[in-house]
């Protein structure tokens, strides 16, 4: 089932005509605003569209995100999940995907972990599944202004760490990028959640178990604007979905 696109079995009742009618009202209403997912289109230019209208406050209202999320979606869903893109961001509670692509069930396959590193096991396992056994076409890898977690990374790189634990671990990997980042541009948080974002861009553009198998793309959400930047060369250049 695409993003709006509705049932297209024949209604047996008049309840469910009247339903499907509503249905139907309703799509018409609003899908200037929100097409439907196109296989036709390119999937990162429709997820920055959408993020547009969250960003301007073009909000899905209550009918749309049932027609999104609802009983219908749910169903089309028990079976599998055909998600159209892979979204590797930061647990930041200030940056759920879902809700910035205003996006539905069934749509993105979203790994968090702070600071939106891939340099785990568990984590690099994750988007490997979503590419080479669910073929999910596109990875974004999303970092976002005001990072806490590369923040905390500026500090470990001159040296402040937690006492003990698996943060300081953590930090511990990530004070080398850190640091490189501020001899040449001082503890400047956005330069290093770029630079992060393109360190973890190239690593799995690297990984051979998803070569030539899904388009790896870096980007950047504001927290002020609410308008998520592609912040890779490639990426802006333009690929095939």
């Amino acid at each position: 089932m695409g993003s709006l696109q509705l049932m297209e079995k024949e209604t047996v009742t008049d309840k469910g005509t009247v339903m499907e009618k509503e249905i139907l009202k309703v799509r018409e209403t609003v899908m200037e605003a929100f097409p439907a997912f196109s296989k036709k289109l390119d999937t990162l230019d429709q997820l920055l569209e959408r993020n547009k209208l969250f960003a301007e406050g073009t909000l899905l209202d209550a009918k749309m995100a049932a027609v999104e999320s609802g009983v219908e979606a749910r169903k089309a869903l028990e079976e599998g999940q055909w998600p159209v893109a892979v979204v590797v961001c930061c647990s930041d509670s200030r940056v759920p995907p879902e809700v910035i692509f205003q996006v539905g069930l069934g749509k993105l396959f979203v790994v968090r972990t702070a600071g939106n590193r891939a340099d785990a096991d568990a984590i690099l396992g994750s988007v490997q599944y979503a590419v080479c056994h669910l073929k999910t076409p596109l990875v974004m890898v999303l970092g976002h202004s005001s990072c806490g977690a590369m923040k905390a990374a500026i500090g470990a790189a001159k040296g402040e760490f937690p006492e003990e634990g698996a943060l300081k671990r953590y930090l511990e990997s990530a004070a080398p990028l850190a640091k490189s980042v501020v001899e040449r541009s001082g503890e400047d948080v956005s330069a290093l959640v770029r630079e992060n974002i393109s360190n973890v861009v190239g690593g799995l553009r690297a990984d051979p178990s998803m070569a030539d198998k899904a388009r790896v793309v870096g980007c950047v959400y504001d927290l002020k604007t609410g308008l998520v930047e592609v912040t890779d060369a490639v990426a802006k250049r333009g690929h095939e979905s």
